[in-house]
């Protein structure tokens, strides 16, 4: 069937996004893998660390708790404020139980992630450019059926959720973070942050059907010519018209397609389908609110406990849009399906989609050119770097 002038422009506008975001993509793995052979400062390695608990009895000998907290908090005068307390345990003592007085603390035990001792940003980096430029390939590929951009598409998903939780763990590495347990924690939450945009979308395309099909079986005006052709087993049936009365389609099929069990029907399906929107929206935003207060959090800490140290800060201006930009443009990705939806009423579903697709590569493409390009401005000016 030849394409309609419409869908011929959407196809050229689809293979000139997708092109470019491939394009794009693929020069991003060409600088990620020019600054892995090239990078000799060490900023851009990252060990990663578990809490480990330490102490000592007390005793007038024995004050390495107390010393380490005095020139602890002796590294900021510049301002003291940022240095707060150790936390320390102690031991209730007991003299009738006969227990010692212990007092305890944590300190960073260095935890090789998979074995590796370092996780190297520039390979992160370029993990996510490469992974994407592959999806970019199959979605050219599917440029050619423009329906698959007009219904949920799980593919897009699995892209995100490949790339994404390295980009977060690459932010959370720029901003200190790295306890062990945390990155783990932040990247499953942005795992399932990220699937669970295929249930939202499905859930949407279902409440659309559910509220179409119940607006036309309240129209008498209305109805669905259904012919089906069956053999001992089962049946085949089409939609072969569109434009039957209801009170003709009761003659032919001998039933009332206004019968109240359809109704019904598609009322539970709409009212399920939208739950469903509901819990699997806010179960995404609330882990998108986690993930992004935790990295921001620790943005202000850096950049306040900085002050303590009277040495370059030209890294601070790309740390900043490192965390800001990526948290705006994956806070984007989040304002896309609130669209979706509040467009339920007006538009239909495949142009829904579609707009979505072609937001949500447009998104993904900025949002990851903007990382790389940060990332390694930060990287080049990061005065510090990890001891083995």
């Amino acid at each position: 069937m030849p394409l309609s002038n419409a869908d011929r422009k959407t196809e050229h506008t689809l293979l000139w996004l997708f092109g470019v975001s491939f394009l794009v993509h693929v020069a991003g793995c060409i600088v990620s893998v020019y600054f892995i052979e090239n990078e000799s400062k060490g900023t851009n390695l990252y060990a990663f660390y578990r809490t480990r608990t330490t102490g000592e009895k007390i005793s007038p000998g024995n004050t390495f708790i107390e010393s380490l907290n005095t020139g602890y908090r002796a590294t900021c005068a510049i301002n003291p404020s940022w240095v707060k307390d150790l936390l320390v345990l102690r031991s209730s003592y007991d003299s009738d139980l006969d227990l010692e007085n212990i007092q305890q603390t944590w300190l960073p035990a260095t935890y090789h992630l998979f074995g590796l001792p370092y996780a190297n940003g520039y390979w992160m980096l370029f993990l996510v450019f490469f992974f994407s430029s592959l999806f970019q390939i199959y979605f050219l590929c599917q440029v050619v059926c423009i329906d698959f951009f007009r219904q949920p598409c799980l593919a897009r998903w699995f892209e995100y959720a490949l790339t994404s939780p390295l980009q977060v763990v690459l932010i959370a590495s720029c901003v200190m973070i790295r306890d062990v347990y945390t990155i783990i924690l932040l990247f499953g939450a942005q795992l399932v942050c990220v699937l669970l945009g295929f249930p939202i979308e499905y859930a949407l395309q279902n409440q659309k059907l559910a509220y179409f099909m119940l607006e036309k079986l309240r129209d008498q005006n209305f109805a669905v010519q259904i012919e089906c052709v069956c053999n001992e087993n089962e049946c085949e049936c089409d939609v072969v018209d569109t434009h039957v009365k209801a009170s003709e389609l009761k003659v032919l099929l001998k039933c009332d397609p206004t019968f109240p069990a359809s109704v019904r029907f598609f009322n539970r399906a709409c009212v399920t389908s939208r739950n469903l929107w509901i819990v699997c929206m806010s179960a995404s935003f609330l882990l998108h609110i986690f993930v992004w207060f935790i990295l921001v959090d620790q943005l202000f800490n850096v950049l306040g406990e900085s002050d303590c140290y009277d040495g370059p800060d030209g890294w601070k201006q790309p740390l900043q849009i490192v965390v800001y930009g990526q948290g705006v443009l994956f806070t984007l990705f989040a304002v896309v399906p609130v669209v979706q939806i509040a467009q339920m009423s007006s538009k239909s579903t495949s142009a829904i989609f579609l707009d979505g697709s072609i937001a949500y590569a447009i998104l993904s493409v900025t949002a990851k050119t903007l990382l790389g390009a940060t990332y390694i401005a930060f990287v080049l000016l990061f005065p510090f770097k990890t001891e083995p």
